[in-house]
């Protein structure tokens, strides 16, 4: 009966430790790895600073990747993903920023940016909402929370 309990033991730390898998394989591979950053001048320094806030960030550079994966629970997980290098990532940046494709970045092309790339702004608790100020306005309460009949 022991030989039995320590062979069981055996098995469950091996699931334990490969993830509930018996083969697995994960592998990413970094596409345009060879480029070359595009030369690139700004309007300000502050321009400068605002741009590669976001274009040197590599949490966003890695949400653009791709991944396929094929499981078969208890038998094999494999993962392929691709990810832009570090100066496509910049080069495409770059692209998207300069509006009238002329190599310079504006102050305004660079605030046109960050505004697309930025999380939403929190608002703070003590300003109003637009809610608030548009409560008698039909299309503010399009979307909003109506009681069921019966509480009414």
């Amino acid at each position: 009966m022991t030989a039995r309990m320590y062979r069981m033991a055996i098995v469950l730390a091996m699931l334990a430790s490969s993830g509930g898998c018996l083969m697995m394989r994960m592998r990413e591979r970094v596409v345009r790895e060879g480029e070359q950053r595009f030369p690139v001048r700004f309007q300000s320094a502050y321009a400068k600073r605002q741009f590669q806030q976001y274009a040197l960030d590599d949490k966003a550079r890695r949400k653009t990747s791709s991944s396929a994966d094929l499981i078969i629970p208890f038998v094999i997980w494999d993962s392929d993903s691709s990810v832009l290098s570090q100066n496509a990532y910049y080069n495409d940046q770059i692209v998207s920023c300069d509006a009238n494709s002329d190599g310079m970045l504006t102050d305004a092309e660079v605030a046109e940016y960050s505004s697309l790339m930025a999380q939403p702004a929190k608002i703070p608790a003590d300003e109003p909402t637009a809610h608030a100020t548009d409560e008698a306005k039909p299309e503010a309460q399009i979307g909003a929370r109506r009681r069921p009949l019966w509480r009414r």
